[in-house]
């Protein structure tokens, strides 16, 4: 913040106190200014599996896949994660400003995943897995249309703990379903705060191998 005095007195004792100010003061673009990006979150989808599966707008999570060993005839059970997919886009809140910059540009460095029931019966690890936090990185440019980006949406160990693991072979429940709440948390290029929202259907179970 810059301040100009006009006073012919004092002027060595005020630029000293405004130099002062200045290094102890954050600038109000970090403090008080709001992005001026606006996120649309256009599609979630999740994959099965594997990020380069196929996307479905309602995942389908196996709890256990059965491998059979070729050696011995015996059969076991293979468990991985699943993927979702977020397509974003990113536009001007104010309309007035003509070309968008550099700082209007969005970087996302987070995500956190949490789970819920419609019927309110929603302890971690009771009644649904355990919420997770996971990094990414991914930039969203205003103007330049949909970004894509595969992040983790259940993870491994989730289907090694309940309720999830109480599902195989139909030991428990015969499936799930629940509503993951997916939240993006990062910054644009001029240091502001910014998150977005989206959600997806899961079902769970141990479902029929091929």
């Amino acid at each position: 913040m810059t301040a100009f005095f006009k006073a012919n007195a004092f002027v060595a004792v005020s630029a000293m106190a405004a130099l002062h100010l200045a290094s102890c003061t954050t600038p109000d673009t970090l403090e008080q200014d709001t992005t001026n990006t606006f996120i649309v979150v256009e599609q979630v989808q999740g994959a099965q599996g594997s990020p380069t599966g196929s996307p479905t707008d309602e995942l389908e999570s196996d709890v256990c896949s059965l491998t059979q060993d070729e050696a011995t005839g015996e059969s076991f059970c293979t468990i991985a994660a699943d993927y979702g997919v977020v397509q974003m886009s990113a536009v001007l809140k104010n309309q007035n400003q003509l070309d968008p910059t550099f700082l209007n540009d969005v970087t996302f460095t987070s995500y956190r995943v949490t789970y819920t029931r419609s019927d309110g019966r929603n302890t971690p690890g009771v009644d649904v897995p355990y919420p997770f936090d996971g990094a990414t990185n991914f930039i969203v440019t205003v103007g330049a249309g949909a970004s894509s980006r595969a992040f983790i949406l259940v993870r491994i160990q989730a289907k090694l703990e309940p309720p999830l693991i109480n599902m195989r072979g139909a030991g428990g429940a015969l499936a799930l379903s629940a509503i993951a709440e997916i939240e993006f948390f990062g910054h644009d290029n001029a240091g502001r705060a910014i998150s977005a929202k989206g959600f997806l259907n899961i079902h769970f179970a141990d479902f029929a191998d091929q």
